[in-house]
C-alpha cells in the first residue's frame, strides 16, 4: 500500500491554492465532581481542504482508490508532500480523511471531474 497518494497529470499532488489551517485538539477528563482537566492532544494539527476542479477521469480515479485503499479515515500512516512555502517543499505526517466523508466527485465536463477531500493530521512527530 502507497504511503503517498497519487500525483496528478501535472505532476504535482494537489491543486493550488490550497487551503490549509493548523487546529489545537484538546482532550477533557470530567471527574465524579464534575470538575475538569483539559490537555492538548498535540501541536498546531494540520488540516487540509483539498480542492480538485476540472481534472481528467483517470486523476479523480487514482485519487478514488486511493482514498479506498485508506479506507476512508481509518487509516492514519499515510503522508503528503507539498510546496509550503512555493518553491521550498514540506511532508506532513500521520494524515487521515477527516471521519464522516465519502467519495463524491461531479462530472463538469465531458472527462473532467471536481472534488474535495478533507484531510487532517492525526498526530505530530
Amino acid at each position: 500500500m502507497a504511503n503517498h497518494p497519487p500525483a496528478l497529470t501535472g505532476g504535482s499532488v494537489a491543486k493550488y491554492p490550497l487551503t490549509r489551517r493548523r487546529k489545537l485538539r484538546t482532550a477533557v477528563a470530567t471527574f465524579l465532581d464534575f470538575s475538569e482537566q483539559r490537555y492538548a492532544k498535540g501541536v498546531g494539527l494540520a488540516e487540509f481542504d483539498l480542492t480538485f476542479h476540472k481534472i481528467p477521469t483517470v486523476d479523480k480515479d487514482r485519487w478514488r482508490d486511493f482514498f479506498i485503499a485508506r479506507r476512508g479515515a481509518f487509516d492514519i500512516t499515510w503522508e503528503i508532500t507539498i510546496e509550503d512555502p512555493p518553491g521550498s517543499t514540506t511532508t506532513y505526517s500521520h494524515l487521515q480523511f477527516a471521519p464522516g466523508q465519502q467519495f463524491e466527485a461531479v462530472e463538469e465536463a465531458t472527462g473532467l471531474w471536481s472534488f474535495r477531500l478533507r484531510v487532517r493530521q492525526n498526530r505530530s512527530d
